[in-house]
């Protein structure tokens, strides 16, 4: 008799705590704007995505700060800004997307952008 008492106090408590959980939850206010989506401009794909928009002509403001990214990669060398060791950067940073790059390396890879 104890044990069955104790499973329902053990239960009550578990639910009730789950539902103060999702009701805390529900409250999407503190999200900020939906209409802004969140790009992570590091993101191998994600900078794949942003170039290829480039790449045909056309740019998405909410790839603005992905593109700044990709251009700011770059290799300096003893006589100033190395276009083969940018490339090779570039390249590195959109290696783990499993997408075709050259396309957009062949484009904007040396570039001093």
């Amino acid at each position: 008799m104890k044990k069955i008492i104790i499973s329902a106090a053990v239960v009550l408590t578990l639910t009730t705590s789950i539902g103060r959980a999702a009701e805390e939850y529900n409250d999407i206010s503190d999200l900020g704007p939906i209409d802004q989506p969140m790009l992570d401009k590091k993101d191998p794909c994600t900078i794949f995505m942003c170039m290829t928009e480039k790449l045909e002509g056309s740019e998405s403001k909410e790839c603005d700060p992905v593109r700044s990214y990709f251009f700011s990669i770059k290799k300096f060398g003893r006589h100033g800004f190395d276009p083969w060791k940018t490339l090779k950067k570039r390249e590195e940073a959109m290696s783990n997307c499993p997408a075709d790059i050259s396309g957009i390396l062949d484009k904007f890879g040396r570039m001093r952008g």
